[in-house]
């Protein structure tokens, strides 16, 4: 869903000399209802029926894409100047994201596998990963990628739609 943000402007500024680097729009509380109302109306149910092998294809497309040359630098610039740290720096948080999302792919058809426990007769017992529903992730301003990635990730992977909120004072 792409809606435009129709609230008032987050101004994120630079911690060295407190000037505005980065406006963001910010959605109103109706806007915001709409989104949640439109992931589980409408993305939930996309997400839990893609298999697997088709959430783990779209996590390493989100990946690829954001650890380009280009991206890596674009998104290592907006943590250096949103948050003060230095840019080599930004630079490992997008390598950790990176080292993170891997990691998380590789370990997911372990984790989501079904279980299959003893039978008890006439019962036959497992259990059974499922989507829970829409996940609500909150993005601090100090590590916005890899706090975002830990969320995000698993729950995408989990078959769960995501709805994204990151700090005011950053502009990831």
């Amino acid at each position: 869903m792409s809606m435009r943000a129709s609230g008032a402007a987050i101004k994120v500024l630079s911690p060295f000399d407190h000037k505005t680097v980065y406006e963001v729009a910010s959605h109103t509380g109706p806007e915001q209802k709409a989104i949640i109302a439109h992931a589980a109306g409408s993305v939930l149910p996309q997400q839990r029926a893609l298999p697997l092998h088709s959430r783990i294809a779209l996590v390493d497309s989100f990946l690829q894409h954001a650890t380009s040359a280009r991206e890596t630098e674009n998104i290592a610039t907006i943590i250096a100047q949103s948050m003060g740290k230095p840019l080599q720096q930004a630079r490992n948080e997008v390598k950790g994201l990176a080292e993170r999302t891997q990691a998380l792919m590789h370990m997911a058809s372990s984790v989501l596998a079904d279980e299959v426990l003893p039978d008890k007769p006439p019962v036959s017992r497992r259990i059974v990963r499922e989507p829970i529903g829409v996940v609500l992730a909150i993005s601090p301003w100090n590590y916005p990628l890899l706090t975002t990635v830990n969320v995000v990730v698993p729950a995408v992977l989990a078959g769960n739609a995501v709805v994204l909120k990151h700090s005011p004072v950053t502009a990831m």
